[in-house]
């Protein structure tokens, strides 16, 4: 599934943010169980009023067999170039 939240910049509508995310727990590959998948992009407008991506964080919450499962937080900040 996913969200887009917009905003309007520069005279333009642009993405705020971008969610994708599992709606519900699913099977991979028959043996692990992905719990939780949640990305979130955040953007901000960049040169010209073009979306520019600035952050992304990320949960993933899976198990597997013998213990093999984990949890994830990972958080990520772009800066231009």
């Amino acid at each position: 599934s996913a969200e887009v939240a917009l905003e309007p910049a520069a005279g333009r509508i642009i993405p705020a943010s971008v969610r994708v995310y599992a709606a519900q727990p699913f099977t991979i590959m028959a043996v692990a169980k992905m719990h939780k998948l949640d990305v979130v992009s955040t953007y901000v407008p960049g040169r010209n009023g073009v979306p520019f991506l600035a952050a992304q964080n990320i949960d993933v919450d899976v198990t597997a067999p013998f213990g093999k499962g984990a949890k994830s937080h990972t958080e990520v900040r772009f800066r231009p170039l």
